[in-house]
């Protein structure tokens, strides 16, 4: 007891909540394009781009840049002071002097009857704010201070609506097109009694009297409806009226400057130097938002996305892409920014950093509470069990955990910082660290762990049995019955770091990992899900909350619909969260409403139901053959019209560098091409139909809804037409064909000429290849025949010089010829064989095989084609063999489409018979094979006749040479 006692004096509650918050926003300056920082309007088009009023021009602004207007491009007068857009798109512009201009077709063009305007006003009056309007049918509406409403029509006929000679400030209501159009006009008022006049379109009039002791005499004046009561405002006072005039009046410290109604029907004052306000209804008594608080702002827009815009005098434009989400920082009373720790728990959000400090929240107040101990410098861990929440500090030379239950504390560590908790089957407290250990009595216990890991991140229980361990070598289970720790190997997936895990209430277990982005596992089958395009793959929390998943990683947070049946769980439309103050995101929690995320530059807070929306894409710019292009759906083009160059845009003002574009021009183009440019030019393109779509792809993945779509149709030149092909060809037909037939009878003779002299030629080269055969085979061939006449052998010799006399008239009748039949090349070659072995004492044998289907006679080869490989495989295979097992065989068979021959030998192999021709003092160049080889090339030339000779080196177990074979292929086509 005396142990818990003292532990409340370790922590102190600091009772002060902290309140303050910041909203994100984007300041947008001169500096970044803007033509001056003081900034009077703003106005968000139809399409969506947005517009400026200045004092030095109008500005367009489509998220990458601002495109500036001023005199030199039409603009009557440099100070712009309202904008307004009418029902045919066309922006206007009211300068400071009442003269107009509007853009139509990308092009600034002056109201024609500005001199009626500045006849119907005096040199020093200014338009009132919110009083213009044009209609379709070109009559303009304008009001001025202390004169009443302009009203010009298409002819430049002027009329003056609303009764000023009671010298009232009055309020017109007008009915142009059916549209409930609310004009203020004011004068001073010489009347105590009546200050005010409403005229309703309906012919409705009331007089309000007020207690304004003095009635406007500027441009600060501004009304506007809101259902069916007025709200007007002058200087510092603002009324309410009713219907029938009743009024309710507030007065603020601050001049107003602008009055506006949102699409959430939200009420937004602008101050001078006071920033603006939003109410909600005409409840003026309690703002709901806060925003710029000392800026002077002059204008508040709600965009199509919901974000909004405000525009000041003296700094530029603000955009507020998220008014729901907030951050508590060091600048709102944290003691640190840099937050690491944030957890749901008994009702409250907990959340820590780089303090001795941690923090709840509950119903937008934050407690802070203090860790009294010097050196502790971070906190490393809350883990939130039950009702039991586990706080974890780390120090340079100091370490100090604790145990909240129930908010108090029940035990602390001074030993060690530790990373997770959990409760086993019985009640006992786990804590994690490099094993798990039990936590008891504030003390260590007992330590459980496993050699394959060194750190455990995250522990959740998975059922009173299992608990799930993430580890920096992946997933391991903790039996709390057995205390065994085992690694879990279903997938190798399993094996990479694990930084965080979350089990839903379908018992999926949710892996975040270190670099692998995020892991399911289901029963025992784990599946992959990457995260890098569009959060990263360093998982750093993960909440499921019914059928949302949540997802925080190094580069921001995400959510995805979770998809799941009895078969299948998979994530659906995974949109990354737009407008956070810091994309890495260090812990999660959830609540009811809110999502929470820790983060180094404090605890972002914005609320679960955020819509994205799909971004909106348009032409900005069409050049042809280098000129701009009015912008239209479809284009018919000369054919010399043929370079043409899009730009385009797709508006996302959140993040418009990170914007992609897919297009692709169908004609050319199948398959969508991605890039961050904002232009694609098409150079010479030919004559044709194309059809070029756009669509813009957001930071979140989200892609525009309708591709953005243009036609091209490119005529073909006059050259290209059917009539002018017609043309030519019937003139060629009737003039030239009389010298078409001379030309193609010459090119035919002459053809003919150079094709003999081609076939002469190459018949000639054949002839003499078949030549130089002759006296390579005769000068062998004597050699045996000398051999035998000096060993004295007539009957050989005889035998011999008989053989070689019909080989030699063999070759000497095949020469005279470019082609012989395969039967008279194998009976040469047979004669050749024959004298080999007379000559070699018979130490080889011979051995011919011919597939009884080939017919010899219809084959038809160049003479002496075969025997150089026959010789080849003699004289250095079989000559140089020890062994008289020598035996040289030919085979010709067919297949389909080639008669195949193969002269295989047993002998020495070529390496063998390399070294010995090397060792030889005396050689001659062997033609013979170089020879045969030409006349195949030669042969492949000139007739197209496919013959292949291929040399295969044959071994025997041990890597033995076992002679070679040359395989021989004759197309027989």
């Amino acid at each position: 007891m005396k142990h818990i006692q003292a532990l409340f004096f370790i922590l102190f509650l600091i009772a002060t909540s902290i309140k303050a918050q910041i909203i994100p926003n984007k300041n947008l300056t001169v500096n970044d394009g803007l033509p001056s920082s003081e900034v009077y309007n703003i106005l968000q088009d139809k399409k969506g781009f947005i517009w400026l009023a200045t004092d030095k021009g109008v500005s367009m602004y489509d998220g990458y840049k601002f495109t500036n207007y001023s005199l030199e491009d039409n603009l009557p007068r440099v100070t712009v002071f309202e904008l307004f857009e009418d029902n045919a798109g066309r922006i206007w512009c009211i300068t400071a002097s009442g003269e107009l201009a509007f853009f139509k077709n990308q092009k600034l063009n002056l109201y024609k009857y500005n001199d009626i305007i500045l006849k119907n006003k005096s040199r020093s009056q200014y338009p009132v704010k919110k009083s213009f309007y044009a209609d379709s049918l070109n009559n303009v509406y304008i009001s001025f201070e202390c004169t009443p409403i302009i009203h010009i029509d298409s002819l430049g006929k002027v009329e003056k609506i609303g009764d000023y000679n009671n010298k009232a400030l009055h309020i017109e209501y007008i009915n142009p097109e059916s549209e409930n159009v609310l004009f203020t006009s004011f004068s001073i008022s010489k009347n105590p009694d009546v200050n005010l006049v409403v005229n309703k379109h309906d012919h409705n009039q009331f007089k309000v009297t007020t207690n304004i002791k003095r009635l406007p005499q500027g441009i600060r004046t501004i009304a506007i409806p809101y259902f069916d009561k007025t709200i007007f405002s002058t200087n510092k006072d603002l009324l309410v009226i009713d219907s029938i005039g009743k009024t309710k009046q507030y007065t603020f410290d601050k001049n107003i400057f602008w009055i506006s109604k949102d699409s959430k029907d939200l009420i937004w004052l602008g101050f001078e130097n006071g920033g603006a306000k939003a109410y909600k209804g005409t409840n003026f008594s309690k703002e709901i938002y806060n925003l710029l608080p000392h800026k002077s702002v002059s204008s508040v827009i709600c965009d199509h996305n919901g974000a909004y815009w405000l525009t000041t005098l003296t700094h530029g434009i603000y955009y507020f892409p998220i008014l729901d989400m907030k951050i508590y920082s060091k600048g709102s009373g944290l003691l640190s920014s840099n937050i690491r720790q944030v957890e749901n728990a008994n009702g409250k959000i907990w959340f820590a950093g780089a303090s001795r400090y941690y923090y709840s929240f509950y119903k937008g107040h934050i407690n802070k509470f203090k860790v009294n101990r010097t050196k502790l410098h971070e906190c490393r861990n809350i883990t939130a069990f039950g009702d039991s929440i586990l706080f974890s500090f780390h120090g340079s030379y100091s370490n100090f955990s604790f145990l909240k239950v129930n908010n108090k504390i029940v035990q602390s560590s001074n030993k060690i910082y530790l990373q997770s908790a959990f409760k086993s089957h019985e009640g006992d407290i786990y804590v994690t660290l490099n094993g798990v250990y039990l936590l008891q009595d504030s003390i260590l216990k007992k330590r459980y762990a496993n050699n394959k890991f060194s750190r455990i991140y995250d522990s959740k229980n998975y059922n009173n049995k299992i608990v799930y361990l993430g580890t920096n070598y992946g997933l391991f289970s903790f039996n709390t019955y057995t205390k065994e720790i085992k690694e879990l190997s279903y997938s190798n997936l399993l094996k990479s770091r694990v930084n965080c895990l979350h089990i839903d209430r379908n018992k999926n277990v949710w892996i975040g990992t270190k670099g692998k982005g995020l892991i399911l596992l289901k029963d025992t089958i784990a599946k992959h899900i990457s995260l890098h395009k569009v959060l990263g793959n360093s998982v750093s929390s993960i909440k499921r909350i019914k059928n949302t998943l949540w997802i925080s990683a190094n580069n921001g947070i995400a959510k995805a619909k979770v998809i799941e049946s009895k078969d299948s769980i998979y994530l659906q439309k995974i949109t990354r969260i737009p407008g956070l103050f810091d994309n890495e995101i260090n812990d999660l929690a959830i609540d009811s409403t809110n999502v929470y995320a820790a983060s180094n530059s404090g605890l972002i807070v914005f609320k679960q139901d955020f819509n994205s929306k799909s971004p909106q894409t348009y032409i900005t710019k069409i050049k042809i053959n280098g000129k701009t292009q009015e912008i239209k759906k479809d284009y018919n083009l000369k054919s010399y019209e043929n370079n043409i160059e899009i730009s385009f845009v797709g508006l996302n003002y959140l993040d418009a560098k990170h914007t992609k574009y897919a297009y692709k021009l169908e004609g050319i183009d199948d398959n969508w091409i991605y890039t961050q440019n904002t232009s694609v030019q098409y150079p010479s393109l030919q004559a044709g139909n194309y059809t070029f779509k756009v669509k813009a792809i957001n930071y979140q993945g989200i892609e525009t809804e309708t591709p953005i779509q243009l036609g091209f149709f490119i005529q073909k030149a006059y050259y290209d037409t059917l009539w002018f092909k017609i043309t030519v060809i019937l003139s060629f037909l009737l003039i030239g064909s009389l010298i078409a037939l001379i030309v193609l009878r010459i090119k035919f003779r002459e053809e003919r000429k150079r094709l003999a002299l081609t076939q002469n030629m190459n018949l000639y080269k054949q002839q003499a290849l078949s030549a130089q055969m002759n006296p390579h085979f005769i000068h062998n061939s004597l050699n045996s025949i000398q051999s035998y006449i000096l060993k004295n052998d007539r009957v050989v010799s005889s035998k011999f010089l008989s053989l070689f006399s019909r080989l030699i008239r063999k070759i000497l009748e095949n020469s005279q010829n470019q082609f012989i039949s395969l039967k008279e090349e194998i009976d040469a070659l047979q004669l050749y064989i024959e004298l080999e072995l007379i000559r070699f004492n018979h130490s080889f044998d011979f051995d011919l095989y011919i597939d009884k289907k080939i017919n010899l006679r219809e084959i038809n080869v160049p003479p002496l084609i075969l025997q150089p490989y026959a010789e080849n495989a003699i004289h250095h295979g079989l000559r140089h063999k020890k062994e008289n097992d020598g035996v040289l065989s030919i085979n010709i068979t067919t297949d389909n489409n080639h008669i195949i021959i193969k002269i295989k030998d047993n002998g020495i192999g070529r390496e063998k018979a390399k070294e010995i021709k090397q060792r030889k003092t005396n050689t001659y160049k062997s033609l013979g094979m170089e020879i045969t080889n030409k006349r195949i090339n030669l042969v492949k030339t000139i007739y197209k006749n496919q013959i292949s000779a291929v040399i295969i080196d044959e071994f025997k177990r041990g890597n033995i040479s076992n002679g070679t074979t040359v395989v021989i292929k004759i197309n027989k086509n």
